[in-house]
């Protein structure tokens, strides 16, 4: 397959997979998308989204979308605000897709749109800053096309300091996926903000997780047994090599889960280090192995990832 007929291959898959998880009524706004709402309102963002204001500040720039009342839990804001983050959240995830299939290949990208994780940021957990921080964290890593060398130390920066504005975890993971320190300089931005921007007060539906992440992670940590927190990464483990760069992939992914209730959305984050590995060991078997057995990994990951919605 010729590159220019591996690009249109990336690109169709990256286009329309992510369509196979869009259904109507499984759209919901989410804790964290309350909180954001708010904020897009007026409030003074709580720690740690004081320093996550990507799209906040986007969002305000329509005037008619920080029309947000907040009454206890209940939040009411403008449709249109609403629908245009749900059309972003697919917009990011397919932008993620074509970015990991022009670094990896197409089969990257079909891998990833058939994850539980693309799943989840388009049906079940779409009003978030995770989407528009994995295409600037995915652009960095497609940026940097050898470890330790990047075309260009400069943009990487700049691209990872921009993912800081939605996620600060954009510079760290980008830099141990792609093994790259330029990734780091991104951390600038997210320093300069927790210095100037004091946290405000929490709202009643996020106290608990806000004002003790420790102690409600491992509240929610314990409702589920341990293969809850391992097989929806299933397939991915085949790329798990022995390294230190893998170890910190996977343990940065996964020590998110030590202050947040989210488990598949966080630890998911190994995936892009991990493709690459998954499909050398795909590579190696015959076909009709290694299509049965992504299909029946794919099918155990959507199973239990389905159960935590999360």
């Amino acid at each position: 397959m010729g590159m220019t007929t591996e690009l249109i291959v990336t690109a169709l898959i990256s286009a329309f997979g992510p369509m196979l998880w869009w259904y109507k009524d499984g759209h919901r706004v989410t804790p964290d998308g309350k909180t954001l709402l708010g904020y897009v309102g007026g409030r003074t963002p709580v720690n740690p989204f004081h320093t996550r204001v990507g799209l906040i500040w986007l969002f305000r720039l329509v005037p008619k979308w920080r029309e947000v009342t907040i009454d206890g839990d209940t939040v009411k804001c403008q449709q249109s605000l609403v629908k245009v983050w749900f059309g972003l959240s697919m917009a990011c995830v397919s932008l993620s897709a074509l970015f990991l299939g022009m670094r990896y290949g197409p089969i990257a990208a079909t891998l990833f749109v058939l994850s539980p994780w693309a799943r989840n940021m388009v049906s079940w957990y779409t009003t978030q800053t995770d989407q528009p921080a994995l295409v600037l964290g995915t652009l960095a890593l497609l940026l940097s096309p050898e470890v330790g060398n990047p075309t260009n130390p400069a943009w990487v920066a700049l691209v990872c300091a921009i993912g800081a504005l939605f996620h600060e975890r954009v510079p760290v993971l980008a830099a141990v996926w792609t093994w790259n320190p330029y990734c780091l300089v991104g951390l600038l931005p997210y320093l300069v903000l927790r210095l100037l921007i004091k946290p405000g007060s929490s709202m009643s539906h996020e106290a608990e997780i806000v004002d003790k992440p420790w102690q409600s992670a491992r509240k929610a940590s314990n409702q589920f047994p341990l293969y809850y927190h391992i097989v929806p990464l299933g397939l991915f483990w085949l790329g798990a090599l022995g390294s230190i760069q893998c170890a910190l992939a996977v343990g940065l992914a996964y020590a998110q889960c030590l202050v947040a209730w989210d488990r598949v959305r966080l630890y998911s984050w190994a995936i892009p280090f991990l493709l690459p590995g998954t499909i050398a060991v795909l590579a190696t078997l015959e076909p009709g192995v290694a299509v049965l057995l992504s299909a029946g990994c794919l099918v155990a990951m959507h199973s239990v990832a389905e159960r935590l919605k999360y």
